[in-house]
């Protein structure tokens, strides 16, 4: 029969060679951690390389966007000044149209320079990534809505106002008051933040 100083010594050394073989795997994963770390952020920096892409093209279709409203809103002003015997009510569907471009472009100026932020942020989750391309998905959406529904496509005529357009041209010569109670200093302000692409 064993002792059981010598059971202490079997259990002693069975023990140790449980610690060892721990201490022995700890190391492969020392090892092995900084490869698996690098290959995760190159698979990010990748990805959000793809991110940051499709939102400087999402930022470059808004400022298209932006363009496109202040030509043809420009044109428009060019044919009412050529017109002598303009109708009142497509003055006012002009003005009112106005207005909802400069409102719009302010939104549209905005949403760019938050998407310019979001680009320089390297370290984001996919679902934001997801939250910005779909938030200017909607947005795009509903510029180009606005557009549409105000602005006459094809050089046809303005349309007949609507109780819904009567009371868009009110709004809009509500904030054409609000308008020329600025001061110069906000009025250009505005006109800054409006202008930029």
């Amino acid at each position: 029969m064993v002792d059981a100083r010598t059971k202490l010594d079997i259990i002693y050394q069975e023990a140790m060679g449980d610690v060892h073989e721990i201490l022995d795997r700890v190391d492969v994963l020392k090892a092995e951690l900084p490869a698996a770390a690098d290959a995760l952020g190159d698979k990010l920096n990748v990805q959000t390389g793809h991110y940051l892409v499709a939102a400087e093209k999402l930022a470059a279709v808004l400022q298209g966007m932006a363009g496109e409203i202040d030509r043809a809103a420009a044109q428009a002003a060019v044919t009412a000044g050529e017109t002598v015997k303009l109708d009142i009510r497509q003055a006012a569907a002009q003005a009112a149209s106005e207005a909802i471009r400069i409102a719009v472009g302010k939104e549209v100026s905005a949403v760019v320079g938050e998407l310019t932020k979001a680009g320089r942020l390297v370290r984001w989750t996919i679902g934001k990534h997801v939250a910005v391309v779909i938030g200017g998905a909607v947005l795009g959406g509903l510029v180009a809505a606005t557009t549409l529904h105000y602005l006459p496509v094809g050089g046809g005529s303005a349309p007949q106002l609507s109780e819904s357009d009567r009371l868009a041209i009110e709004n809009g010569q509500k904030i054409q008051k609000v308008w020329n109670s600025l001061t110069d200093k906000e009025r250009a302000h505005i006109q800054q933040l409006a202008g930029e692409k």
